[in-house]
């Protein structure tokens, strides 16, 4: 017996196709026109973080100082001016967000994954000595300020960008395992689930091959929610000094280095500071719009 995957259309006769999951997603997600600006931001730091290079000499746009162009306020030479040190800021912003989204997708990376195996391990064997000794190994974590956390591990493990990253990625992984148990536990119980165990599949492969894509949908969600807080994370650790350090033109960094002169020549802290509230708030839009259109409620 063939199933067509087609609704009839009752007063013109003729077939309706159905649209497959990913384009009921994306149909969902475009007619959110916020979500959908925000993605088209998005994409366009994207594409400046990829084209930056390629534009871009590190040596000389970058790092390069210029006493003699110091101070200069912003013009159609210098969009954004000069630092303290001569160098257009205008470029360094271009440049610091290829740090800001390679630490701050590193962080995710590292959360995501680690999560994703706690989470997954202490939903599936719900009661057992491992789920308990799990979640609250993460209760530990979580009572301890995401912030805080990640400032005494880059104190602890030396002050890098892996360091960095790692810190941020471990201070965050306990919320993400919460999640992925919460999604978890609300699939193990389903049909295809119960199918899969009487059939004798093992429990590794019913957990990735078949528990594990059925609960992505909060995982993506939480994931962009989470590359926008950890690109904040970055500016907070650099501003204080313990994250990206100069002369890398990180936006925190740039803020903390502008923080002297900012009476004098505010526009120092002007262009940075809309960076990150650009970025980050593109990847809320996505995140949110994410949310509604993966969730079922919205497919009717």
């Amino acid at each position: 017996m063939i199933r067509i995957n087609a609704n009839i259309d009752k007063k013109s006769g003729g077939i309706i196709k159905r649209r497959s999951q990913l384009a009921s997603i994306w149909f969902r997600f475009r007619k959110n026109k916020m979500a959908f600006l925000g993605l088209i931001m998005f994409l366009i730091l994207v594409v400046i973080a990829f084209a930056a290079p390629l534009v871009l000499d590190y040596e000389r746009d970058i790092i390069s100082q210029n006493i003699s162009q110091r101070f200069l306020g912003p013009s159609s030479q210098h969009i954004f001016g000069t630092d303290q040190f001569g160098r257009d800021i205008f470029k360094r912003i271009l440049w610091g967000s290829r740090l800001s989204m390679f630490v701050g997708l590193g962080v995710v990376g590292i959360s995501l994954g680690g999560g994703t195996i706690i989470g997954s391990l202490s939903g599936y064997y719900e009661g057992s000595v491992l789920d308990n000794v799990l979640m609250r190994f993460c209760d530990m974590f979580l009572a301890i300020p995401g912030t805080l956390l990640a400032i005494a591990l880059v104190s602890g493990f030396g002050n890098s960008i892996p360091n960095l990253m790692l810190a941020l990625g471990i201070s965050t992984m306990p919320k993400m395992s919460r999640i992925v148990r919460a999604s978890v536990l609300s699939i193990k119980n389903q049909e295809f689930v119960e199918a899969a165990i009487s059939c004798g599949t093992s429990d590794f492969r019913i957990m990735f091959r078949h528990i594990i894509p059925n609960a992505v949908g909060p995982m993506i969600v939480e994931g962009t929610l989470s590359v926008a807080r950890s690109i904040i994370s970055i500016a907070s650790m650099s501003f204080i000094g313990l994250g990206v350090q100069p002369p890398n033109p990180e936006w925190g960094a740039m803020l903390s280095e502008a923080k002297a002169q900012m009476i004098n020549y505010p526009y120092l802290v002007y262009a940075p500071g809309i960076a990150i509230v650009l970025t980050v708030m593109s990847l809320t839009l996505i995140g949110d719009g994410l949310r509604d259109a993966l969730d079922p409620k919205m497919k009717n």
